[in-house]
């Protein structure tokens, strides 16, 4: 019985990292992709700034 439930724990521990893992690599990805929209419209602004200038 306690080497059951020693088992659940560590399948629990393992469900849990995995989730967590999961979590952190959506949330690094939504970063990123925040970042590269930033970049994009700066880049956008910058072209429409030259482009008054000129």
């Amino acid at each position: 019985m306690n080497n059951n439930n020693n088992h659940d724990n560590t399948v629990d521990i393992i469900n849990n990292n995995t989730q967590r893992s999961q979590q952190f690599a959506a949330q690094q990805n939504l970063a990123n992709q925040t970042t590269l929209i930033t970049q994009g419209f700066c880049g956008v602004n910058n072209n429409i700034e030259k482009a008054i200038l000129a």
